[in-house]
């Protein structure tokens, strides 16, 4: 029995003992505990693209063609159990993505590679003690309030206080690495005997969320503590903030900044120390009418000039999550391909300017027709191309949600046509090729 399979078999018998415990209350006249309550996602995905990069060049060995397509099944069951009204415990499961070419759902051997994919996403609890302080610790979604430098599942600790309009977070977070404390196969004791705080990857964090009216604000310092590297301790501090609310009867705005500095040391030649300082920026407006909605959205990062000698390094450590709505040039909201083009641009320290506008307009309420346009520009070329542009995207598409919210499905078509920096970033042969990418994707998505 592989691990997965057991958690689940943990989260039934919690909700057995949970039955049992609650009934017990009853019958010898204790507090009643609350049983828990189960939410479910499930999402079917398709996608078909006529390649992976702008280069349509044959590599020598083409064994599985250029072309992208594939069927995907993701469901994501969860838990949340409020026993008392101090304590909350939560727990999600997810399984999948499972490829219907690749994930075999007759296979007995759980350590076969094409066994289905289970994940534990979320285990942790929260409990409120005296006083309006509380303390949340496991296994959590965490982000700053940008997303822009952080955007993951951690273990963590939190430690808040809750006033009228105010909440304040003290947080600590462990990276999960693999390279130096990797688990072996090895007895559990030796494994936990050589693992330490030598060579691990902290966050660190203070946040205040605040209201003001219809406003939200909400301010941070983030904090990484990366020792993964041996003698190349990477310091960094994000101080940031987020603001939404609205500007009038039907526009809203959000906005995000970021800065961070810190240093990098022996990163650079002869193993001199780096000073980093790089700094984002992004901004949204929505309006929304019974029939219309419209939505732009500019990102901003930035960029370094490649110059090692300089030993300073300007380019933003960027999370690869933003608002905009285009699918090629960010990441995709439909589900997440991992090839997103301004990831690939943060990681080359390029920096990069993304503009998209979305426009929706739906003539029954239960179905939405609408566009994507989207630019993607690098801010620092001297190591991709003459050409700063990233690429222009279009989108078009339609979602039909029958039984509102739980129930909806989308289609689209997307296309991408790149501009030099963007192949550069994507390419795996002619890294100067422009040729378009092209495709399509639907999605059936359940919640209750």
């Amino acid at each position: 029995m592989n691990k997965s399979t057991l958690l689940l078999l943990l989260a039934g018998a919690l909700l057995l003992v949970g039955t049992v415990g609650s009934a017990r209350a009853q019958n010898e006249g204790s507090t009643e505990l609350n049983l828990p309550a189960f939410d479910v996602e499930f999402r079917n995905f398709f996608l078909i693209q006529n390649d992976r990069d702008f280069d349509r060049t044959d590599p020598l060995y083409d064994e599985n063609g250029q072309t992208v397509g594939y069927f995907a099944t993701i469901l994501r069951p969860g838990m949340t159990w409020n026993p008392i009204e101090q304590v909350l415990v939560r727990y999600q499961l997810q399984i999948g993505e499972n490829l219907w070419s690749r994930n075999n759902a007759e296979e007995r051997d759980p350590s076969a590679a094409d066994v289905p994919v289970f994940q534990t996403r979320e285990i942790w609890a929260d409990v409120l003690l005296p006083g309006q302080v509380g303390v949340r610790t496991g296994y959590q979604y965490l982000y700053d309030p940008t997303h822009l430098f952080l955007d993951r599942h951690l273990g963590a600790l939190q430690l808040y206080y809750d006033l009228d309009n105010l909440r304040l977070v003290l947080l600590g977070a462990m990276m999960p690495d693999s390279v130096y404390e990797g688990t072996t196969a090895e007895p559990p004791a030796t494994e936990l005997e050589q693992n330490n705080f030598e060579h691990d990857s902290f966050i660190y964090a203070f946040q205040a969320e605040m209201r003001a009216g219809d406003w939200a604000i909400v301010p941070a310092i983030y904090g990484w503590n990366d020792k993964t590297e041996v003698g190349r301790e990477k310091n960094l501090v994000n101080p940031c903030v987020h603001a939404d609310g609205p500007l009038g009867r039907h526009v809203a705005l959000d906005a995000d900044l970021a800065l961070q500095w810190g240093l990098f040391r022996n990163g650079g030649i002869d193993n001199k120390d780096v000073d980093l300082f790089g700094y984002a920026a992004q901004i949204g407006v929505l309006a929304e009418w019974t029939k219309a909605n419209l939505r732009g959205n500019a990102l901003f990062f930035s960029g370094d000039n490649g110059d090692r000698a300089d030993l300073l390094d300007t380019g933003y450590t960027y999370s690869g999550w933003s608002k905009s709505a285009t699918l090629l040039l960010s990441e995709n909201e439909l589900q997440d391909q991992y090839d997103n083009l301004d990831e690939r641009v943060a990681r080359q320290h390029a920096g990069m300017l993304l503009a998209d506008v979305r426009a929706g307009y739906l003539p029954i309420e239960s179905l939405e027709l609408f566009g994507v346009v989207g630019y993607g520009r690098a801010i620092q070329t001297d190591e991709l191309a003459d050409d700063a542009t990233v690429g222009v995207e279009g989108d078009l598409g339609l979602t039909w949600t029958p039984y509102a919210p739980y129930v909806s499905f989308t289609v689209l078509g997307a296309g991408l046509w790149p501009g030099e920096s963007g192949a550069a970033v994507r390419n795996e042969i002619d890294l100067a090729a422009k040729d378009p990418i092209y495709g399509g994707q639907a999605l059936m998505d359940i919640k209750f």
